[in-house]
């Protein structure tokens, strides 16, 4: 089964054509719930239930809003979270919010939600938020090879040591620019407000395959799941914290 996600954030589920609905049955406040997940993500739910039971002041931030869904609808939904995915050709960051917006239950898995969408609900529909200097947003994947120190190493002196090497895989988000040739050039994203780009189209990028001190990659087709998605904006745009914080880091950042 795959998942696409289209314009105005909604999820369709392309083996039957239908689309997902927002449902709730109600909501549950920190410190006041008995849950218990199940499955793969069972774990990761478990864990935070467990913190909003122990510090609600994790989770709240003295935001005004909260969007916790009961453990019912978690547990009808939990599974969709491994699907693969794919974008709508316009989709953008603006559909992503609406997205988290439209199925409250996403919101779970960040506890920095709250914030960013008390931002996003602040713009404008009307304002058109696209910028200058990057030509659209990406999520990626990369690969990390480590224990090689040389530049100039090739694939086959690393293939045929017969040694296991450590690695490291990330699921990133960045605005790309597109250099000579359509060279795409990374651009940092995490000191800057959604109002800066929030209409900039969004796209699936390759997985890097990244060997040690090596500059270049190599860049491989992969999918994505709905949580794999999902965690890389959120993870990337609250890097600094809160949007509060982040202004403020930012501002300390260029001052500097």
């Amino acid at each position: 089964m795959e998942l696409t996600l289209g314009k105005g954030g909604v999820i369709s589920w392309n083996r039957w054509s239908s689309i997902l609905r927002k449902e709730t049955s109600g909501y549950f406040k920190p410190g006041k719930c008995k849950m218990r997940f199940f499955g793969k993500f069972g774990r990761f739910a478990n864990s935070i239930a467990k913190l909003w039971k122990d510090n609600g002041n994790v989770w709240d931030h003295n935001y005004k809003k909260y969007a916790k869904e009961s453990l019912e609808i978690i547990q009808q939904y939990q599974h969709l979270l491994d699907k693969t995915i794919t974008l709508d050709p316009e989709f953008t960051l603006r559909d992503y919010f609406q997205m988290i917006v439209k199925y409250e239950w996403l919101q779970l898995l960040d506890g920095f939600f709250p914030g960013y969408i008390d931002e996003f609900q602040d713009i404008p529909k009307d304002q058109k938020c696209l910028a200058d200097d990057m030509d659209y947003l990406e999520v990626y994947k990369s690969l990390h090879v480590h224990q090689i120190f040389r530049k100039d190493i090739t694939i086959e002196e690393i293939s045929g040591t017969g040694k296991t090497y450590d690695s490291e895989l990330f699921t990133r988000f960045h605005g790309v620019k597109l250099q000579e040739n359509d060279f795409p050039q990374g651009i940092a994203i995490e000191y800057s407000p959604l109002k800066d780009f929030l209409d900039m189209p969004l796209s699936l990028g390759p997985l890097h395959l990244c060997f040690g001190m090596q500059k270049d990659s190599i860049q491989l087709n992969t999918d994505y799941s709905l949580f794999e998605f999902v965690k890389a904006i959120i993870w990337e745009l609250s890097w600094c914290g809160t949007p509060e914080k982040r202004d403020q880091k930012a501002k300390e950042f260029f001052e500097n």
